[in-house]
């Protein structure tokens, strides 16, 4: 079966037995995740009552992250046309779409294939290209890339890492990561080394819309979840903590345009592609469900064979590049018309890369050479590393990196073997990971500054 194709991981019917548990993983027990959208208030409170109104929390950063994170077991050309990459030899489409274009990052202007141009300068002001290795060629590797390779304890994936770091401060409703639009098995995520199910924007509208979904009780249940804690706190609570609810507690009229913006987006879900990918990840951001959420964004897939009937090369890669870079163009628009910018951190990484040398109608898999993308407000816009010949001259390889500076450069602090576990460590540390944490978990590379905010 081709890496590009679905699988039943992606299109399990909605039976009533699964309904109920998507419920339940969307919305907690007991509702628990619905309650604190429909009141405000902090969801350790409603899971433990006026008590916990006071109780401490656990030490956290300013302003901690949630991440969405693209992830392809495709290893797609993506890499391939990113600044950095524009060196001699190294081959790009030809079409007028795909054109060496410069792009502004922090300043400083960098080649890049037209279709960043998409996005608006502000996105691009927090947009880090980090090239690094994943070591492999394998399209069923791709969990074990999710685990660096062995550069974790225990075996942990990534996102179950920083999600079980970010879960208690980002107060969401669950700690594992969620997967929507996982293609296959090998991109379905695990947590503490149990793989996790997958879950599509499809089922999440018919889980959530009304008529029968949940969304549109926000307004009752907030009214009557306020009545009863008040209550409590009447009973049993002081002055000072009936103030700080009130401090917490959203008005009738804010639940009602949660509620309307929720709908409104939902509704709006007509498929499982990238797109609609991306809008039901913002709307479980919106309602604090899980700390870390992939998506599945189609950049060019496995393109050994990539020429259209006109000749052109590298066709299925300039395709999916524009529609690629137009989803994450619109993403980015809602991201910031929700008030979201601050608090969502995006990143593209993938099983591997592809060969900057074509190789005779497309491009081959390159376990020396990948680009994750990193985009959020801990994120300094800017390239970490870079690429130089392999010692063959057949391809391309990372280069080694200065730490300080984020520069290529030979015999740098950060080895071309260890610019995978590194880049994983600094995308940590922009999400509001504890440096201790990370160093605890990943084993191995080091925090590249260059990279931070």
């Amino acid at each position: 079966m081709s890496p590009t194709e679905p699988t039943e991981h992606t299109a399990q019917p909605l039976t009533l037995g699964r309904r109920a548990l998507l419920r339940r993983a969307l919305l907690g027990a007991g509702g628990v995740g619905l309650r604190a959208l429909a009141t405000g208030l902090p969801l350790s409170w409603l899971l433990h009552g006026p008590k916990a109104v006071y109780a401490q929390t656990p030490a956290c950063p300013t302003a901690p992250q949630f991440l969405i994170l693209s992830a392809s077991q495709d290893g797609d050309p993506i890499t391939c046309n990113v600044p950095g990459t524009y060196v001699a030899g190294a081959a790009h489409s030809a079409h007028p779409e795909m054109a060496v274009t410069p792009i502004s990052l922090g300043g400083v202007t960098h080649d890049a294939a037209r279709p960043w141009t998409a996005l608006p300068q502000w996105v691009l002001d927090r947009t880090c290209f980090f090239h690094h290795s994943t070591l492999t060629v394998d399209h069923s590797d791709h969990p074990k890339v999710m685990r660096l390779q062995g550069g974790t304890l225990d075996g942990e994936m990534i996102g179950s890492i920083y999600a079980q770091a970010l879960a208690p401060c980002l107060q969401t409703i669950q700690t594992p990561p969620l997967s929507l639009g996982a293609r296959g098995g090998g991109e379905l995520l695990s947590f503490q080394g149990r793989t996790l199910a997958g879950l599509t924007p499809t089922s999440l509208k018919a889980v959530l819309a009304p008529p029968e979904g949940a969304l549109g009780q926000l307004v009752a249940l907030r009214d009557r979840e306020l009545d009863a804690f008040n209550a409590a706190l009447k009973a049993h609570g002081n002055s000072a903590q009936r103030t700080l609810l009130d401090d917490f507690a959203l008005s009738q009229q804010q639940v009602r345009a949660i509620s309307d913006s929720l709908v409104q987006r939902l509704s709006a879900i007509d498929g499982d592609d990238a797109r609609n990918q991306l809008q039901a990840a913002l709307t479980l951001v919106q309602m604090k469900v899980a700390p870390v959420l992939t998506v599945h964004i189609p950049f060019g897939g496995d393109n050994h064979s990539d020429t259209a009937n006109d000749g052109e090369v590298f066709a299925n890669e300039r395709q999916q590049h524009v529609s690629g870079m137009a989803a994450l163009a619109g993403f980015f628009d809602q991201l910031q018309t929700l008030g979201l910018a601050e608090q969502v951190t995006f990143a593209s990484y993938n099983v591997f890369g592809r060969s900057l040398k074509q190789d005779q109608d497309g491009r081959s898999h390159s376990f020396t050479h990948n680009c994750a993308i990193l985009v959020g407000r801990g994120v300094r816009a800017g390239v970490i590393g870079g690429v130089q010949p392999t010692d063959d001259g057949v391809d391309f390889r990372a280069a080694d990196i200065d730490s300080v500076s984020g520069a290529a450069l030979t015999g740098g602090d950060v080895a071309y073997r260890d610019t995978m576990t590194s880049m994983a460590k600094t995308l940590g540390t922009a999400l509001g990971v504890a440096r201790e944490t990370l160093d605890e978990r990943i084993l191995g590379g080091k925090v590249v500054e260059a990279a931070l905010g």
